[in-house]
């Protein structure tokens, strides 16, 4: 019994001296996070905002994942300490559009930006994009557009003619092999800088109902005498004439059933 007591007293010493040292860790982050600042232009969130990079440091940390704590829960950590992190260089809020499965995309939001982000729950999609549009501190996380929507929120970027908002993220952006669930897109006053592996995502106008045969279509609406075409083009894709840019996101991160059990 003393043998087992003391043995169990040691492994907690070793956990709050590990404890102490994530502590610390943070704080050397953040302090670095606020150095940050002054190398970038004074856009507050919005321009401190890279979903690309944050991408690569999550693949960063699966990469490397070993042992029995779960992937997801590990991804759930960072996800906290980069919204955080985006906090500290300016406030931002989240404006959730909810036309459809409000509470799946309004989880997707709270699980990417971390407990401690303010978010609001819009009464719909048009209307999220309208606060980012009107405020480049509100980021809005928009259902995945579709074929046969009624009143899809996608065409209204089209029509701002480039000045931005830009779509720059998919959420989530770790999903387990089995996920079934809503997805959604983040948009955002912010560049898109997805990398080579990126998808890109434009509006492209054609006589047609038919989606063009450059990439995967989306969803359509009727534009003038013709329509308007949201499509999905792999990053190598060069714009063609008459397409509108409307952003992009890094690919999400698929976890396998090794992914999550590897030791």
């Amino acid at each position: 019994m003393t043998s087992d007591a003391q043995t169990l007293d040691d492994l907690r010493v070793e956990i709050d001296q590990i404890d102490d040292a994530i502590h610390e860790r943070l704080l050397q982050r953040a302090e670095i996070v606020t150095r940050l600042k002054g190398f970038k232009s004074d856009r507050g969130a919005a321009g401190a905002l890279r979903p690309a990079r944050e991408a690569d440091i999550l693949a960063r940390r699966l990469a490397r994942h070993r042992g029995a704590l779960p992937f997801a829960t590990v991804g759930g950590i960072w996800r906290e300490i980069v919204a955080a992190s985006l906090a500290l260089q300016g406030p931002f809020s989240i404006a959730v559009g909810a036309d459809r499965d409000a509470i799946g995309i309004w989880d997707l939001a709270r699980v990417h930006f971390g407990s401690a982000t303010a978010m609001r729950l819009c009464t719909s999609a048009t209307t999220a994009l309208d606060a980012v549009v009107q405020d480049q501190s509100v980021f809005a996380v928009l259902p995945m557009p579709g074929a046969g929507e009624a009143d899809p929120w996608w065409p209204r970027l089209a029509e701002r003619g480039g000045e931005g908002p830009w779509i720059v993220a998919r959420l989530p952006f770790v999903e387990p092999a089995d996920a079934v669930g809503p997805a959604a897109l983040l948009v955002a006053h912010t560049s898109f800088d997805g990398g080579e592996n990126a998808v890109r995502l434009a509006a492209v106008p054609t006589d047609f109902q038919t989606a063009p045969a450059h990439g995967r279509g989306l969803g359509a609406v009727e534009s003038g005498a013709g329509y308007l075409h949201l499509i999905e083009v792999p990053a190598a894709v060069t714009d063609r004439d008459g397409w509108r840019p409307l952003g992009g996101y890094a690919p999400p991160l698929r976890l396998s059933g090794a992914a999550e059990d590897r030791s």
